[in-house]
């Protein structure tokens, strides 16, 4: 799943070094795009600390330096508990990423609450009450069109599974670290 991620033809990068963080939307469409870039910080309890709007132009068959934070956005909040949301619209398209600050051994987890419910046969709504990172869905030998994902609290994503689900289970990072 994070190969077919890592192929998109638009990515969002981030670069850290002791002063700033550099922002990048990587564009290898052969056209240009124009649109919106949010940036937040976000808490694992959904709160956004610190947010950021601006309008970009991404040139065509380029990695473009959008943008440069200084370590300040992160005042008032701890990296352990919190994280950096990019989202990028152009076209009607959405592309995002989410930058931990923190390594994944060094964040403060909690045990997220799943809520899942079925659209049909191969398709389920999932949201957690709380950060849950690196979801993973597991359901026999059935496959999933997304699956090693962050859920942000509250937020709902739609999965679809290529055979009918049957006994599906659903564990976050949470579940390998508390072991």
């Amino acid at each position: 799943y994070q190969v077919k991620h890592s192929f998109e033809n638009v990515l969002i990068s981030v670069a850290k070094d002791e002063k700033e963080y550099s922002i990048y939307v990587i564009n290898d469409l052969l056209k240009d795009l124009i649109g919106n870039i949010e940036l937040s910080i976000i808490n694992f309890n959904g709160k956004t600390t610190w947010s950021k709007n601006d309008k970009i132009n991404v040139s065509s068959n380029s990695s473009q330096n959008i943008l440069k934070l200084n370590h300040e956005i992160l005042k008032g909040t701890s990296p352990q508990e919190s994280f950096l949301r990019i989202e990028f619209e152009s076209n009607g398209k959405k592309y995002s990423r989410n930058y931990f600050i923190e390594i994944p051994k060094n964040l403060a987890l909690t045990q997220p609450s799943f809520s899942v419910k079925k659209i049909n046969d191969n398709e389920f709504e999932i949201s957690s009450n709380v950060l849950a990172k690196d979801v993973y869905l597991l359901d026999n030998d059935n496959q999933f069109d997304d699956n090693f994902f962050d859920l942000i609290p509250n937020e709902k994503r739609i999965i679809k599974a290529n055979q009918p689900i049957k006994n599906l289970k659903v564990l976050s990072l949470y579940d390998t670290m508390k072991k």
